[in-house]
């Protein structure tokens, strides 16, 4: 082999063995795929152009081969430029995709079923009770391109099969919330937004498919920041996010905790996507005899605040439901590394003592890139932040802590007769912890 062939075969393993020990380092720290293929790709990527520049610029060779050089760059540099961009604009506008749902009011009679159009044009949605009868039909004449119908009166407990006109001749189907106390179950995860355009959303929804063919959830619920940037220019991340969740929540509904990502600038478009119907990012539902309470740690909750006045009216007037259970994006602490500053002071400081007055047992958050379950003066609090963004450090340990892990997971939830089951999965469908809360008995301690 010639001397000048043998020196470029030795920068290109140069390039390769760099790239390699890069992504090594950062898979040995976080053992998922993506930890060693975006340092890998980085840095044979910036390899390649400034090789290929070397080469223009080499008289060595012939002006042939360093105009070819030169025109490997320019693609390369060119492609790294343009190909983000030209993506995002394919996507600024929304797509046909849906369906998925929510509640905007009592679960047990209500459902709202979304799905997004490239254009704007009338809702309309047929509905069933069951797999055979005649089909109801609700339309809404004003054209749009984020739908959302809530179909009303329906009866608790049953299965309906519904379809949406614009998503073809595909029949879906729901139940509705129960009228009594059964037991159920539902999935509880949050921090899924894509950082430089990586997530692992799309894996955790696979995982909690998989765990939802042994034990159906009846909803999931989503603590916060779906989305990195919720402004135009990055609209791609919506499309991305639905793709992720339509497998889910075209049967059950899917409800959210505002983060600070999709409200970030004071943006609500996510009301577009995930209409709830409610006029404040806080609002209650009461499901199967329990209390679901969703905070807003982007507004205030100081005592003289809308939303601290709202909270203390609903849980006095809650009676003695089976369970009282608070969502949230900021947790009100945590350890985690490198910015405990995370933690919402108001909520530790004000919202702590109202939830410990009126018997609330758990709250579960994100906000912090990793699993951390504290027990804070009597109040189990779980910060499930790994579904889907890029992981943090692992959490330091502090005196309220109970069990921490970085990794991606999601928790379940199942409300039996005597007691709510806590599990937390990572999405290889090992168990990170389980741990038990006692309920109310129809409303006896």
């Amino acid at each position: 082999m010639q001397r000048r062939a043998k020196f470029w075969c030795g920068v290109a393993g140069l390039w390769l063995i760099v790239g390699t020990t890069a992504g090594a380092l950062l898979f040995w720290r976080f053992h998922f795929l993506v930890y060693f293929l975006a340092p890998f790709t980085l840095v044979l990527l910036v390899g390649a152009i400034l090789t290929c520049l070397v080469l223009g610029f080499s008289r060595t060779l012939s002006g042939r081969r360093r105009l070819f050089a030169f025109a490997a760059c320019a693609a390369l540099i060119l492609g790294v430029v343009f190909t983000g961009p030209v993506y995002r604009a394919r996507y600024e506008e929304p797509s046909l995709q849906g369906p998925y749902l929510t509640w905007t009011d009592d679960p047990a009679s209500t459902m709202a079923v979304s799905w997004t159009t490239p254009v704007a044009e009338p809702s309309t949605v047929k509905f069933r009770a069951g797999n055979d009868g005649k089909f109801q039909l609700v339309e809404e004449a004003a054209p749009t391109q984020y739908h959302s119908v809530t179909l009303r009166g329906l009866t608790p407990d049953t299965r309906y099969q519904y379809q949406v006109q614009d998503l073809g001749d595909r029949l879906f189907s729901f139940q509705t919330g129960p009228s009594d106390m059964p037991e159920f179950s539902f999935v509880v995860y949050g921090d899924t937004r894509p950082l430089a355009g990586l997530s692992y959303h799309a894996q955790v929804v696979r995982s909690i498919l998989k765990a939802d063919d042994q034990t159906p959830f009846s909803f999931g619920i989503n603590t916060g920041d779906i989305v990195e940037n919720p402004h135009s220019g990055h609209k791609w991340q919506w499309h991305v996010f639905l793709d992720n969740i339509v497998p889910f929540a075209q049967s059950r509904p899917y409800l959210l905790c505002p983060g600070n990502h999709e409200t970030r600038g004071g943006s609500m478009l996510y009301k577009h996507y995930l209409n709830n119907g409610m006029a404040e990012p806080w609002y209650d539902l009461n499901y199967g005899g329990v209390h679901l309470v969703f905070l807003s740690t982007q507004d205030k909750l100081n005592p003289d605040s809308p939303q601290y006045q709202w909270l203390k009216g609903v849980l006095e007037k809650s009676g003695a439901p089976r369970a009282t259970i608070v969502f949230s994006h900021q947790p009100m602490l945590t350890y985690g590394s490198p910015k405990r500053h995370y933690a919402d002071v108001n909520l530790r400081k004000y919202v702590l003592p109202l939830l410990k007055e009126h018997g609330v047992q758990i709250m579960f958050c994100g906000h912090v890139h990793s699993y951390e379950h504290l027990l804070v003066d009597g109040v189990h609090q779980v910060i499930t932040g790994g579904g889907g963004v890029l992981l943090w450090d692992k959490p330091g340990i502090g005196p309220e802590t109970v069990c921490t892990e970085t990794t991606f997971h999601f928790c379940t939830v199942i409300v039996g007769k005597d007691a709510m089951c806590v599990t937390v999965h990572r999405i290889d469908g090992s168990v990170i912890e389980r741990f038990d809360i006692v309920v109310r008995q129809h409303g006896k301690a």
